[in-house]
């Protein structure tokens, strides 16, 4: 994934780019109401190595690997509905242990409950591989 981004502050070895961040409907020049006409356009403000000796006012082009790409989705979308099968499946075997006959309102609750548990574990796993700075972008080109 490529993105365009401008140069607002140089901190020695990285710099803060503003990226615009679009949405697919932002594309649209059609009057169709899918989008429920907000067209929208976000900034947000990121860090990043300056590996091309980038300065300040500079656009630049940012790019995010697939793989990476591919594993943030991976974890974003298909970890909760894990949680959410596993959750079901977990509370009735536990329960079925301690002699418990379990029901379809525990497996019910147990599918809540780590559905609800995958999500603050994504967001310590975010918190953790920011600081590690597997998704950051990386810098490919400078653009005059």
């Amino acid at each position: 994934m490529k993105e365009l981004a401008r140069v607002i502050e140089d901190r020695g070895d990285s710099v803060l780019v503003r990226v615009i961040r679009n949405s697919a409907c932002s594309k649209c020049d059609k009057d169709c109401g899918m989008g429920a006409n907000t067209h929208d356009t976000d900034e947000i403000d990121v860090e990043i190595n300056n590996t091309m000796g980038a300065e300040e006012g500079n656009f630049v082009r940012l790019e995010l690997g697939e793989k990476t790409l591919v594993l943030a989705s991976l974890i974003v979308y298909l970890f909760p509905i894990i949680s959410l099968i596993v959750g079901y499946f977990a509370t009735n075997f536990s329960l079925s242990i301690i002699g418990y006959s379990p029901g379809e309102i525990t497996g019910i609750f147990g599918s809540i409950l780590f559905f609800g548990l995958s999500f603050l574990l994504i967001k310590m796993l975010n918190f953790k591989l920011k600081l590690m700075g597997i998704f950051q972008p990386e810098m490919i080109e400078i653009l005059n």
